[in-house]
């Protein structure tokens, strides 16, 4: 790397060659409050995907169910609720 001389350094590592004294962690590690909000966001974010998804799903079952219920089951029977057959005829 080239020498940076505004920046006090010989190279840009030097900087983090040695912890700080009075440091209980390294002063490069990253943030864990950015990290555990981002975990929490994503697992709000699946919950609500979820429960969306599954009234979704729900919604369309019951829409179905709707319209099989309201369509005639025997179209060709006219306004007769159910078809029934004539009852068989025996010879006496």
């Amino acid at each position: 790397m080239a020498h940076h001389p505004s920046a006090g350094h010989g190279s840009p590592d030097d900087e983090y060659v040695e912890t700080p004294p009075g440091s209980t962690y390294e002063h490069t590690d990253a943030e864990t409050r950015p990290l555990v909000r981002f975990l929490v966001g994503c697992v709000i974010s699946a919950v609500v995907i979820h429960f969306g998804l599954a009234g979704a799903y729900q919604l369309l079952v019951n829409v179905g169910i709707a319209k099989e219920a309201s369509e005639r089951q025997y179209p060709m029977s006219g306004e007769q609720a159910h078809p029934l057959l004539e009852s068989p005829r025996f010879e006496e």
